[in-house]
């Protein structure tokens, strides 16, 4: 890939601030975690910024067909970005982010790859505005992006879902729902959603059912970027709902984006930590649901879950599921 990026920032920014540094950690599965000082601020900063990218790329696909690309995209857009520091005191079922970031902020061991947090009009999924944010072309290999609660929430049977546009310059990284629960800050995330070269510059949906008490933090999380990795990515409509109800029935479940309204059942979330889509173990098509069976637990039974609103008849009806369990499965059943 041959990419050049241009962008200028033009920004007026007063700063008024009390600091009481605290020495925290972020923990990210995978990445190193980093030490860093942190101090309660309320800066105001208006910014105009003009991002304009242009690549060209030759990707050869594994079926071995060869496809030539060229994207120029050119966003500019006036936001205004309050990045004080601030908790979300409630559990809000919906960020629009037509106006206001809503408490979202870069997460502390981010800033060195994510350059900024505003609202843009430049793409939206729906409504006026996007959470918007800049990668830059740094060594760090992941960016973050988190909403503190004040108080921890109770997350039983609840998902989060978001959209996602990210520039053509992104092709080869992930994206990935993530929550934090417990005083211990115990990790649970929805899987991968890989980008590229079809789904970059369009919008993407990522999901994960977090099903868990005491959430303290929620967040998405941006990984597998590299030195040269840079862009726009957007976050629109983030919602935070009950576990779907199937409306009608689906003869063909392939797993290849979404668990497609299949949650765990709620006598199973002591066993089961994590539900989502991955595609490191698929029988057919580019994903599968997977399950995160917790070792060690008292359970015996671990009960994946799809509830039918309107009730739908299945009289006559068979179904079928391929399962890939690790060997510490031996003796188990399904």
């Amino acid at each position: 890939m041959t990419a050049t990026a241009t962008y200028t920032f033009t920004a007026t920014s007063s700063f008024t601030a009390t600091s009481s540094a605290t020495n925290t950690n972020t923990t990210i599965p995978g990445v190193t975690s980093t030490d860093t000082l942190t101090a309660t601020t309320t800066p105001t900063v208006t910014a105009t910024p003009s991002p304009t990218s242009s690549a060209t790329s030759t990707d050869t696909a594994n079926s071995g067909s060869t496809s030539t690309y060229t994207t120029t995209s050119t966003a500019t857009a006036t936001s205004t970005a309050t990045t004080a520091s601030c908790t979300a005191s409630t559990l809000q079922t919906l960020y629009n982010f037509n106006s206001s970031l809503d408490c979202w902020a870069i997460d502390s061991g981010s800033t060195a790859k994510a350059l900024s947090l505003d609202i843009s009009s430049a793409h939206t999924y729906s409504g006026a505005g996007a959470m918007h944010s800049v990668i830059s072309a740094t060594s760090a290999t992941s960016a973050q992006y988190n909403l503190v609660y004040a108080s921890s929430q109770d997350f039983t049977n609840k998902g989060i879902s978001v959209w996602i546009y990210v520039d053509s310059t992104m092709v080869g990284s992930s994206v990935q729902l993530y929550s934090l629960s417990g005083s211990a800050g115990t990790w649970g995330s929805g899987g991968w959603t890989n980008f590229t070269s079809s789904n970059v510059g369009t919008w993407v949906q990522a999901s994960y059912t977090v099903n868990t008490t005491q959430v303290t933090q929620i967040g998405v999380q941006f990984y597998n970027l590299t030195a040269s990795t840079f862009g726009n990515v957007y976050m629109d409509n983030l919602k935070i709902a009950d576990a779907c109800s199937a409306s009608s029935v689906i003869t063909d479940y392939t797993f290849d984006s979404s668990t497609q309204c299949w949650h765990v059942d709620s006598n199973s979330a002591a066993i089961i930590t994590d539900l989502g889509i991955s595609s490191t173990q698929t029988h057919t098509g580019t994903g599968a649901m997977y399950a995160n069976i917790t070792e060690g637990s008292t359970s015996s039974t671990a009960q994946l879950d799809l509830s039918y609103s309107p009730f739908q008849s299945l009289t006559g009806m068979t179904y079928s599921v391929w399962v890939y369990v690790p060997a510490s499965f031996i003796g188990g059943s399904a």
